[in-house]
């Protein structure tokens, strides 16, 4: 068995991906994208960075990030639901308001910060001399 086959995910029906989380295809490639820069935070270390002022910069790439998605998910969310709405209700909005707007938003943050920040926090851990050194 290769390293691709421990990421399968087999559900009860036996199709490849059925037991998966839906959010694991945002989880996985952040993590692995942030845990691939470590020597990239090795070279900041090596120029006289300091760790928190390591997680600071990813932090704030990260809250961009989030900021983007919010705003471009929103645009994209509400091109699609305000043209069913207005053919269901003949309103523009729905009549329940936006309450799940927020549970979107607070779950959007918390995955996309806390897999970047706590995926960057370990990574400093590792002396930066070797750090860079793996990756040469």
């Amino acid at each position: 068995m290769g390293r691709s086959a421990t990421l399968r995910s087999v559900g009860p029906s036996g199709a490849p991906g059925a037991g998966r989380a839906k959010g694991d295809d945002h989880v996985r490639p952040q993590a692995a994208a942030t845990a691939h820069r470590r020597a990239e935070f090795g070279r900041q270390r090596l120029a006289g960075a300091t760790p928190r002022q390591v997680l600071g910069a990813v932090g704030v790439e990260a809250s961009a990030l989030t900021l983007t998605g919010l705003l471009l998910g929103t645009a994209a969310g509400a091109a699609g639901a305000i043209p069913f709405i207005m053919v269901r209700t003949g309103q523009v909005l729905p009549g329940e308001g936006p309450g799940s707007w927020p549970a979107v938003v607070t779950v959007a943050v918390a995955v996309t910060l806390g897999t970047t920040l706590g995926t960057t926090r370990t990574t400093p851990r590792t002396q930066a001399v070797d750090a860079v050194a793996v990756a040469t």
